[in-house]
């Protein structure tokens, strides 16, 4: 009597390399229900595989490539622009002899890359975040790059929050692609990166302020009481005018969030200070300020300096 088969158990995402490798039969493959995210990696039907996931798997596929660009950006949790959240395109570096690996879904980069440039993220090959960097510049805005070297540089010793790249470290390996593609754009984003930003809507008000005549922002820095308490953090202040700026992003809906908001403000009040609260939308729409029209969260953040310069002559 022949011994009973085996059954496999199939992941909710595999590739056709590890079904048959784990002994999946003709029978089971036929009578599984799947579809084909990339070739030669499948998933069961109605299953979405996460980014990562995907990204991780497709990787093992290509022995020897490394991920790259807005790949590699992904699995490093770089801020990216929403538009490429879930970009389910693979971007490789890998071997010139690799040609199977020139397949639907994955785009070789034809770039050089030092070894030092390439580390191990969970079993996967990847770029080091200073090269993803420099890589990202074939992709993104200045703008967009500004914001991807804020989360990079982000740190908050009161949170004992450390960077994930130090500037320094940037600086280096730009100097040593002097003359390549990409780097001039990477200095011009680089010299306008803070390191207190906490996310991309953070960056993008910054910008737009600045872009507008208001210097002297800085970035998530806490204001203490006499005791040493924290009163409040803004998202960006002008500490030389006392204006507090907050960013109201989509979770200030919630009626909990909103009374913190309240209680916040009450704070920031009662320590001497203004706050300018910025909706999205005060970003996009714009209002006449003075004789020009700017965006709304432009005209709100120089409506509260000329107002406290009106008020407090001395701090002009």
């Amino acid at each position: 009597m022949n011994a009973k088969r085996r059954e496999v158990d199939i992941p909710n995402i595999y590739t056709t390399k590890a079904a048959r490798r784990n002994g999946l039969t003709r029978e089971q493959w036929s009578k599984n229900k799947r579809y084909r995210v990339q070739s030669g990696i499948y998933a069961k039907s109605g299953y979405r595989p996460s980014l990562t996931e995907y990204l991780m798997l497709s990787a093992q596929s290509m022995p020897g490539a490394v991920l790259a660009g807005v790949s590699a950006a992904h699995l490093h949790g770089m801020r990216l622009p929403w538009a490429m959240q879930e970009d389910l395109h693979t971007y490789i570096i890998c071997p010139a002899n690799k040609t199977g690996y020139r397949r639907q879904g994955v785009t070789r980069l034809e770039i050089p890359i030092e070894p030092s440039e390439v580390t191990k993220h969970k079993g996967v090959y990847v770029t080091t975040r200073q090269r993803t960097f420099f890589d990202l510049a074939r992709h993104l805005s200045e703008e967009e790059l500004i914001a991807v070297a804020d989360g990079l540089l982000v740190e908050h010793p009161h949170r004992f929050m450390k960077p994930q790249v130090k500037r320094e470290d940037l600086e280096t390996m730009l100097a040593e692609k002097k003359g390549r593609w990409g780097v001039q754009k990477c200095r011009a984003a680089l010299s306008r990166a803070v390191s207190g930003s906490d996310s991309v809507k953070e960056t993008e008000l910054r910008l737009l302020l600045e872009d507008h005549g208001v210097g002297g922002l800085v970035c998530n820095v806490p204001v203490y009481n006499e005791v040493g308490y924290v009163v409040f953090e803004p998202d960006l202040s002008l500490p030389a005018l006392r204006i507090s700026i907050q960013y109201d992003g989509a979770h200030h809906g919630d009626s909990a969030q909103y009374q913190r908001d309240i209680d916040r403000q009450h704070r920031t009040e009662a320590a001497g200070w203004i706050e300018v609260r910025i909706a999205r939308r005060d970003l996009t729409e714009s209002v006449l300020h003075e004789d020009r029209v700017i965006p709304r969260a432009a005209a709100k953040v120089l409506g509260a300096i000329s107002a406290r310069k009106k008020f407090s002559p001395e701090r002009g």
